[in-house]
């Protein structure tokens, strides 16, 4: 009773799904406005006195982690530098779903940041014209992509069937569109879930009868293989591993010890990872229900190169105010994706398991990123420290598919229902020399309309560091602690859906160690 297996070349059919705009999110979809909102969210880790401070150094310089953010901030330099940081987090994804709150930990190390600057003196003597000229490359990692969730709860209201069930009927599939390849109406639904269900026997076809559908009768829809009257135990599981970065090769000068400019090429690379499984149990049979339990599980991973220029530049007023402001183009970038479908099932007579598996699918694809303005104000108070703020506006209805005519409608939502987000950071340093320690903290608003789901909703983060610097050496710790509130569906046709209330939680150790010169 196995049936054949879908081609690659089907597959890839399945491509040019929009999730949020049909109301249909049961669709595999690689290419979703979710993960370009995902993409365009930066929390650079690169130094442990930047994260210390709430990250606000756009108007401070003197740190590699500027490179990425404010350029001008390079021109501070008047010694060379050469740092490393790493990181050592722990994420705690919170899900509540039917009155259950579960929380599923992570823990990840990773390279936060790697820099080089090299000062070249220009006119010390004078300290007028161009007076310094600084070199610096670096990476700095813009965002960490680990962690997980988990969702699980009791629902005798419906299963994920009932969505892909109704789904395939309201589309006008049949019996034949599962079969042959020749007639791939089934491919042309760009849901594989609902592929590799049929393929399992997860829903069958009646006739105008009622009953189980034969060739030589007339079909009338599918039907789940749950009976009314069934309650289903539903467990849905997500993670995630991956990075997003950027190498930053930058110049900056000092003219006159009052102004600071920069120019950065920045050079993106992300990988990305995800697996969800989908798992329901029958734990309240009806007299003739069959199906026991069954598995949806969905395997994919993301990889990209992009590219983007930032000019940025510090004005310093006196010796105890700074200005900074800062412009980053859109980053180009280019995708390839894989991805694969599987599923188990399980009945109470035999032949009682079933299981397919999709071959592995392909694809390519490239977006532009949001646009950001970025303005800083720092006051110095001499050898006693320093405050400071940063205002960073993301354009993200910028944000579009290349492909304008492939993904119309994708790039539509984004203009329509995407809004840019405004982001706040605020750092205090006291110094206490040798000995250094630094508070900060920062809010990122939603770039969601009120009328979708908030995947990615507002952040908060709070964090602390302490640091010392003794004859060229330095060292720094910190700690960030970050809240994310969002929304998910495990599964949505219409008004058949399965949500769930979701928090992030991120805590993050980190140290940077250093030499100047």
């Amino acid at each position: 009773m196995r049936e054949t297996m879908l081609t690659k070349k089907s597959f890839l059919a399945a491509l040019t799904a929009l999730s949020l705009a049909s109301g249909a999110t049961t669709n595999l979809s690689a290419q979703d406005i979710n993960n370009l909102i995902l993409y365009s969210q930066h929390l650079p880790t690169s130094t442990s006195r930047s994260v210390g401070m709430g990250g606000a150094m756009g108007a401070v310089g003197g740190d590699f982690s500027t490179l990425s953010t404010n350029p001008g901030g390079l021109g501070l330099y008047r010694s060379g530098d050469l740092g490393a940081t790493l990181n050592l987090g722990l994420h705690l994804g919170s899900d509540t779903y039917r009155g259950n709150t579960y929380t599923t930990p992570t823990v990840d190390a990773k390279l936060g940041g790697l820099a080089l600057v090299i000062n070249f003196p220009i006119n010390r003597e004078s300290q007028e014209g161009v007076v310094d000229f600084n070199f610096g490359v670096a990476y700095n990692q813009l965002a960490n992509y680990h962690g997980g969730f988990t969702a699980k709860g009791e629902n005798a209201d419906h299963s994920f069937l009932d969505a892909l069930v109704a789904e395939a009927n309201d589309l006008g599939l049949n019996p034949s569109s599962f079969g042959s390849e020749k007639d791939n109406s089934a491919y042309r639904a760009y849901n594989w879930y609902m592929v590799a269900a049929r393929k399992t026997f997860l829903f069958e076809p009646i006739d105008v009868d009622g009953n189980p559908w034969r060739t030589n009768k007339e079909f009338k829809k599918f039907i789940t293989t749950l009976e009314p009257g069934d309650v289903v135990e539903q467990r849905q599981s997500y993670y995630q591993v991956g990075h997003l970065g950027e190498i930053d090769i930058s110049g900056a000068i000092n003219v006159s010890n009052r102004l600071f400019l920069g120019l950065t090429l920045g050079v993106q690379e992300f990988d990305r990872k995800w697996e969800k499984e989908h798992f329901e149990k029958n734990i309240l049979f009806s007299a003739t229900s069959q199906l026991d339990r069954f598995k949806l599980k969905e395997e994919a991973k993301e990889e990209g190169l992009g590219v983007n220029l930032k000019l940025g530049a510090v004005l310093r007023a006196s010796d105890y105010l700074r200005f900074g402001l800062a412009f980053h183009s859109p980053t180009a970038m280019s995708v390839e994706s894989e991805y694969e479908v599987e599923a188990e099932a399980y009945y109470k007579t035999a032949p009682n398991y079933y299981r397919t598996e999709s071959p592995e699918g392909e694809t390519k694809y490239s977006f532009y990123g949001p646009m950001r303005a970025m303005g800083s104000m720092a006051v110095l108070f001499g050898s006693h420290g320093l405050i400071s703020a940063d205002y960073i506006y993301s354009h993200n209805p910028l944000m579009a598919f290349s492909n304008r005519a492939r993904y119309t409608e994708h790039n539509e939502l984004l203009q329509n229902e995407i809004k840019g987000t405004h982001e706040v950071r605020a750092g205090l340093e006291i110094l206490a020399l040798p000995f250094v320690y630094r508070l900060g903290g920062g809010y990122l608003s939603s770039a969601y309309s009120t009328k979708l789901l908030q995947t990615y909703g507002a952040r908060y983060y709070a964090s602390a560091g302490f640091g010392m610097a003794v004859d060229g050496f330095y060292f720094d710790i910190a700690y960030r602690h970050l809240w994310q509130y969002g929304e998910a569906y495990l599964y949505k046709y219409q008004n058949i859906e399965a949500f769930a209330k979701r928090r992030d939680f991120e805590g993050l150790l980190m140290a940077t160690i250093g030499f100047r010169w």
